[in-house]
């Protein structure tokens, strides 16, 4: 049996546990675990703070620069460049001819193709359709960012056309005896027909269809008493197999004055450009005005993405450019040396060229580039990345980045 106590001992004085000595001890390790914690923090948050201030002191810096030269990054070289138009539409852009049209991307890549022949062709795009039509000819192609979804075949000559996102075409077409707007769905068929009498509403100059292809907005040129007036004729499509006759809601009349331009921003806002003001309206069935602004100079051009509206005054001695928000709040104004025959708006920003000369100004007021280009310049639009565009002149198509 073995004996009890065998490996105890006695403790001596010194070896008994000094608590308070251990507790003191623990609380310093404690403070200086936490200290080590909040100067990490502190590290960590200058760390963050000092990233912040070089990324805002950088985009400050490139954001409101004046660039002056253009630096091509790539270039693609495309045949019959000069023979062809372009128009912007998707992710890359359209090139049409009197023999067919193809879309592009960025590397000048072709994703569809469709043959033609028409005499003179002309584009419109939405965000998510576009068309070709023969103006004074009879047919028209609808296509997607894949290709072709659609083919029209009018019974009187085009002078117009307008398309909405889901493809459905509206053309504006010549008459014997008065001209006449009809829709067509993709597969060619009649949506809507209304023939317009001159005597009484006079004659159409412009149209656009809304975006999700319920609405229609018409413009008239009417002679009252050997007077001038604009009437602004709101359509309203109760769906796509209603074939019926609409007849416009509202008519909004402008005395005196030639209303040329009317256009759709994002859903059921619209918009009326005339000689000297810009009004903005709300509703299809029933149109309401939101805005109306008036200039005191003349209105040389007009453009719009499906958020703003680009205005362009011409003043004694040089140019102004405005532009609008959706709500008809001005949201840029600023002055421009040279003179522009294109404009175009692409997310705020308003692009003006003419030749070789191109200048951009960002929604901010920010004159982004002014210069010039190597070569005559055909179509310009931005990419993805800092100051990139992409620009299609007599060669073909470049992808430059603006430098000082």
């Amino acid at each position: 049996m073995p004996k009890r106590g065998k490996n105890l001992r006695v403790v001596q004085d010194d070896e008994v546990l000094d608590l308070d000595k251990y507790w003191e001890t623990e609380k310093n390790i404690d403070e200086q675990i936490n200290a080590y914690r909040r100067k990490r923090r502190r590290m960590l948050i200058l760390g963050i703070v000092a990233i912040l201030v070089i990324i805002t002191a950088t985009y400050l810096v490139v954001h409101f620069q004046t660039y002056t030269k253009i630096k091509t990054v790539q270039e693609v070289e495309t045949s019959d460049v000069t023979e062809s138009g372009y128009q912007q539409f998707a992710a890359g852009v359209l090139r049409y001819s009197k023999d067919g049209i193809s879309l592009l991307n960025k590397s000048g890549d072709v994703i569809f193709n469709q043959p033609y022949q028409m005499r003179n062709p002309i584009v419109t795009v939405s965000e998510s359709a576009a068309a070709v039509a023969d103006k004074e000819g009879n047919e028209a192609y609808i296509f997607n960012k894949e290709g072709l979804i659609g083919e029209v075949k009018t019974s009187a000559p085009i002078e117009k056309v307008t398309v909405s996102e889901q493809g459905i075409l509206c053309a504006l077409l010549k008459g014997d005896t008065a001209p006449s707007i009809i829709c067509y769905d993709t597969k060619g068929a009649v949506l809507v027909e209304h023939k317009s009498t001159i005597a009484t509403t006079g004659y159409p100059v412009d149209a656009r269809i809304s975006e999700d292809g319920k609405g229609m907005i018409v413009s008239y040129l009417h002679i009252k008493e050997k007077q001038v007036e604009s009437k602004i004729g709101y359509y309203s499509f109760a769906g796509e197999n209603d074939k019926s006759d609409k007849v416009g809601i509202k008519e909004v009349v402008y005395e005196g004055e030639l209303v040329p331009t009317v256009g759709f921003l994002r859903g059921d806002i619209s918009f009326h450009v005339g000689e000297k003001s810009l009004s903005i309206y709300r509703g299809i069935t029933e149109p309401t005005e939101v805005s109306k602004v008036n200039f005191d100079l003349e209105i040389s051009s007009v453009a719009s993405d499906s958020k703003y509206i680009a205005v362009l005054l011409k003043d004694k001695t040089q140019y102004e450019v405005r532009l609008f928000g959706a709500n008809g709040k001005e949201k840029m104004r600023g002055k421009v040396k040279n003179v522009y025959s294109h404009m175009k708006v692409v997310d705020g920003q308003v692009i003006l060229y003419d030749g070789t000369n191109i200048c951009i100004v960002l929604k901010d007021g920010v004159e982004r580039f002014v210069g010039e280009a190597d070569k005559p310049i055909l179509e310009v639009y931005p990419l993805w990345g800092v100051n990139k565009y992409a620009i299609i002149n007599s060669s073909g198509m470049e992808t430059v980045r603006l430098t000082k």
